[in-house]
């Protein structure tokens, strides 16, 4: 059975929109709360919060780290993006806390923190995936300690930038 079989009728609506739709990265610096995101679990296990003038989502919720969610969205690929930019704090457990980005039928890439709140910046290659509809998930699936994820300012690196951000690195 491949994962499209296992997708809930849900995602398989969002990838078909944003196919139709040619959807693009939408609210991924979480200025607008969850808009544009799809939440699984519930709405008390994330929260939106500001962090040094930027807005952060964790998933250090009410439960603090007995809360499991997965939060998501499925965009087209820009013909031009090199790499999708983010920041991420918090567990590392690549099973069950982490940042991924797939195609319906497999995980492309795979991050999880380094059970610290200290920042790591992450890129994950999107040459490959140009014009194709991909799923950008934050997933918590751990209940133990460090068992939450945090992350800030997913954004799409287009070509004429590239530069720019590997010099930032």
């Amino acid at each position: 059975m491949c994962i499209r079989d296992r997708l809930k009728a849900s995602e398989l609506s969002a990838i078909a929109e944003a196919e139709n739709e040619s959807r693009t990265l939408t609210n991924g610096d979480f200025s607008d709360g969850l808009e544009g995101w799809i939440l699984e679990g519930t709405k008390d296990a994330v929260r939106v919060f500001d962090r040094a003038n930027k807005t952060a989502l964790t998933t250090h919720g009410n439960r603090r780290d007995k809360n499991t969610s997965r939060l998501y969205q499925c965009f087209k690929v820009p013909d031009d993006a090199v790499a999708l930019k983010f920041t991420l704090r918090g567990g590392r457990n690549i099973s069950e806390t982490y940042v991924a980005l797939r195609q319906a039928t497999d995980h492309s890439e795979r991050a999880t923190g380094n059970n610290s709140n200290e920042p790591q910046e992450k890129l994950f290659s999107l040459t490959d995936l140009r014009g194709t509809v991909v799923t950008l998930e934050v997933v918590d699936k751990s209940i133990r300690p460090y068992g939450f994820i945090d992350v800030e300012n997913f954004r799409i690196v287009r070509a004429d930038e590239a530069a720019d951000v590997r010099a930032e690195e």
